[in-house]
């Protein structure tokens, strides 16, 4: 269950852990550039420890430097729990234990 007391200094922490300065975290999404953005969604999709994490194109068009801060967000909190995730960069899906291709309709 949810800590209502320690919600914010929680969502802090992800912020933080994944680049986002303290001075953004009360901006709205509208104020934010796209790579911040990217690290905003994927804070709210860590937020309460979920057990199944389903993401699409988590790096799309993000920088080298940002695409791997993202994936070591991946990696450091999906450990534990069930991450299926969605990418046309073979970057991106370094970090998977499974890889399936998907060409010309068919599943491999």
């Amino acid at each position: 269950t949810m800590n209502g007391w320690e919600a914010e200094s929680d969502a802090a922490t992800l912020l933080n852990g994944l680049g986002i300065d303290t001075e953004l975290h009360y901006k709205q999404m509208s104020e934010l550039n796209g790579s911040e953005k990217v690290k905003v969604l994927l804070a709210k999709a860590l937020f309460g420890n979920p057990d199944i994490l389903l993401l699409d194109e988590p790096t799309s068009n993000l920088d080298s430097l940002n695409e791997a801060v993202i994936l070591k967000a991946l990696r450091d909190e999906g450990a534990g729990r069930t991450v299926a995730l969605v990418s046309h960069r073979k970057s991106t899906m370094c970090i998977c234990n499974k890889v399936y291709s998907v060409e010309n309709g068919r599943l491999s």
